[in-house]
């Protein structure tokens, strides 16, 4: 199975403010939808909590420390390895990494994929960052990029693309 980190960054990692992303980027929204459809997704608890509901047509898996924690539709684990383990059995071929910060810096060294959606733009008051990524691991799939300039639709301009790990 391989495993895809998608995430939308700022210029210096950022992810999030808070419990909000720094951000409104509607495009990008529905290319992310785009995506995931189909594939099992696994977040932390609190990215979870951010979205608030089962992602539709996408298996739920949810990574917390709360021994007592559930919610109606998805799977819930305590350790990474778990969900992993998991996802594994469902037998789809990719599962796609959410966040938050500590699941990506944690998940980072397993993936395969790379889907970022690069912010052009600085958060200062940013809570939440991707890991540093080391980039000579990764080869950019030029063919896939996609460009989207600052818009009514759109609060900053930005570029998707996807990288897949080096052989």
């Amino acid at each position: 199975m391989k495993i895809a980190l998608i995430a939308a960054i700022g210029k210096h990692h950022e992810i999030a403010i808070g419990k909000e992303l720094p951000w409104q980027l509607p495009d990008d929204v529905s290319d992310f939808r785009q995506k995931i459809r189909g594939h099992t997704v696994l977040m932390g608890r609190k990215t979870f909590e951010t979205i608030g509901h089962p992602l539709k047509d996408s298996p739920t898996i949810i990574i917390t420390r709360q021994k007592d924690y559930h919610s109606e539709g998805c799977s819930v684990f305590h350790t990474i390895d778990e969900g992993i383990d998991f996802a594994n059995q469902s037998g789809k071929e990719k599962l796609f990494i959410l966040g938050g910060g500590e699941i990506y810096k944690t998940t980072l060294p397993l993936a395969t994929d790379l889907y970022l959606t690069h912010v052009d733009g600085e958060f200062p008051s940013a809570t939440a960052f991707f890991p540093p990524v080391e980039w000579a691991l990764w080869k950019e799939l030029p063919e896939e990029t996609i460009t989207f300039e600052q818009s009514y639709r759109n609060s900053h301009a930005f570029v998707i693309k996807h990288y897949l790990r080096k052989q």
